[in-house]
């Protein structure tokens, strides 16, 4: 089942080049041509294939398959030539999350080291490849604020997501008053679930970037309790981590510990309204997955005991 998620997103992705005629990393335009998608819909299609990934990941052995390992390759090699970032790094974050069991020794220690730098350079390639960038260019050098060249600014974005969501931040608070979204952030996933729009959305950016941080919505949501708001968050993240540090193997914590790794990861620039298909989409297929996985345990153990008893006869 999972391998046809996967097939199926891969797909997808392949079908939309061919509608498009050519790569969006590749493209002149990469902003519009990442989202010319093959039908209505595809995008959801795509981001489940980090689902299947992720699931058959778990297991030790099935992640050694070849089949599963090419799949997975063609994934990676396609999301980067759509020339979209964000997917590739909930794939890598929820691969990570697996690993947060063990004791951070000296060997792993260097691992993620190695792992991080790598990262950044991912980071660095694509936002190369993918252009895009050279009209920030003309707007910071053209308003005095930047004097380097192309090539340094778009290196250095990875800097700028940090540091302009903490000034978008400042920003939201110095314009909104206390709670003026009244809790639609925290509960964008299920009025997107029901097609209801955020009510009075505000949109600001500062040199065009319009990422913010965790508080900026939290504030936005619950004004000056925002601190309460995220103490209780944090609460509910320890609580998920203690529950996945406790089980051995279970698909649904391993999953809950996941989603909840990427909400920590990713605080300084988003927040759960990014995440729908984290808190709708996903824990719905998991569940199916993990339906499936319990029905063919039954049916084998079924077999098994008919073995048995044929042989006893």
């Amino acid at each position: 089942f999972c391998l046809i998620i996967i097939i199926t997103a891969n797909a997808m992705i392949f079908l939309s080049f061919l509608k498009r005629g050519e790569f969006p990393a590749l493209s002149e335009n990469a902003g519009i041509a990442k989202f010319d998608f093959f039908i209505p819909g595809t995008s959801t299609i795509i981001i489940l294939g980090i689902l299947g990934i992720f699931v058959v990941f778990l297991d030790h052995r099935k992640r050694k398959n070849k089949t599963f390992i090419i799949l997975t390759f063609i994934y990676v090699v396609l999301q980067f030539l759509t020339a979209v970032r964000f997917g590739l790094f909930l794939l890598i974050l929820l691969l990570l999350s697996n690993y947060s069991k063990d004791k951070l020794k000296p060997a792993m220690t260097k691992r993620l080291l190695l792992f991080s730098f790598l990262l950044i350079l991912f980071f660095i390639v694509i936002g190369n490849v993918r252009g895009g960038n050279i009209d920030k260019y003309l707007f910071f050098s053209g308003n005095g604020s930047y004097s380097g060249t192309e090539n340094s600014l778009r290196n250095t974005e990875i800097i700028r997501y940090f540091g302009y969501s903490q000034r978008v931040m400042q920003k939201y608070i110095e314009t909104f008053p206390a709670g003026y979204m009244k809790g639609n952030y925290t509960l964008s996933p299920i009025l997107d679930l029901f097609q209801v729009p955020l009510l009075h959305k505000p949109g600001l950016s500062i040199y065009g970037y319009t990422a913010t941080n965790i508080i900026s919505y939290q504030y936005l949501d619950f004004g000056n309790l925002w601190p309460l708001a995220a103490t209780i968050w944090s609460f509910l993240i320890n609580q998920v981590f203690s529950i996945f540090v406790r089980t051995e193997s279970n698909l649904l914590v391993s999953y809950a510990w996941g989603m909840s790794f990427i909400c920590l990861t990713l605080s300084f620039y988003t927040y759960i309204q990014s995440y729908t298909f984290l808190f709708i989409l996903f824990p719905l297929l998991i569940i199916m997955i993990n339906l499936l996985g319990k029905i063919s345990i039954k049916s084998r153990r079924g077999e098994e005991h008919d073995i048995s008893n044929h042989s006893q006869l």
